[in-house]
């Protein structure tokens, strides 16, 4: 069955499946040359980065511009868990991102200090 779409800029048909308009990403119904034409995916990349705090795990959700960025803040971020904070932390302070969402752990369980 074809799943092929027509593009709302430039009205050619194309495969919103294929490995190019999933690279560049974009809105469905706009096909990977007027994606890319238009300066690439209008969103901002939003990742999602979880630690441990007692018995109930934080989230924070981070805003970065592009993908590259994203992915030297999730390596760098990888790299400082465990232990390694002191030694590779640093590496996140490098990298343009914005704090966008979280949820934090209770420090307080159940009602001790």
């Amino acid at each position: 069955m074809s799943n092929m779409k027509i593009c709302r800029e430039c009205e050619i048909e194309f495969n919103p499946n294929s490995r190019w308009k999933r690279e560049v990403k974009g809105y469905i119904n706009v096909c990977p040359a007027c994606t890319e034409e238009a300066g690439g995916d209008p969103h901002p990349e939003i990742r999602g980065f979880v630690t441990g705090s007692g018995k109930m795990q934080d989230i924070s959700f981070v805003r970065f511009e592009t993908r590259s960025e994203a992915n030297a803040y999730r390596r760098a971020w990888n790299a400082s868990s465990g232990g390694g904070a002191i030694v590779n932390g640093h590496r996140l302070n490098r990298i343009n991102y914005e704090h966008v969402g979280g949820n934090v752990g209770n420090e307080n369980h159940k009602g001790k200090l």
